[in-house]
């Protein structure tokens, strides 16, 4: 999904939405804003703790390999 020019820092930038293994976000195409989307997980998922505690559990548990 593309919104134009609906960015909240840059006011005139291209806002769209994407989804990766920490789930959805949303980010400026002009300036680089980016903001996670914390309510659009996938239905049936209980997914604990914040997601920046979710990123931290993933890169300790990767620096053990």
């Amino acid at each position: 999904m593309l919104r134009l020019k609906s960015c909240p820092k840059c006011k005139n930038g291209d806002v769209t939405l994407d989804r990766d293994y920490y789930g959805w976000y949303e980010y400026c195409l002009q300036c680089g804003y980016m903001r996670d989307l914390v309510d659009m997980d996938e239905p049936g998922q209980q997914q604990s703790g914040s997601i920046r505690e979710r990123r931290e559990r993933v890169r300790i548990s990767c620096k053990g390999k």
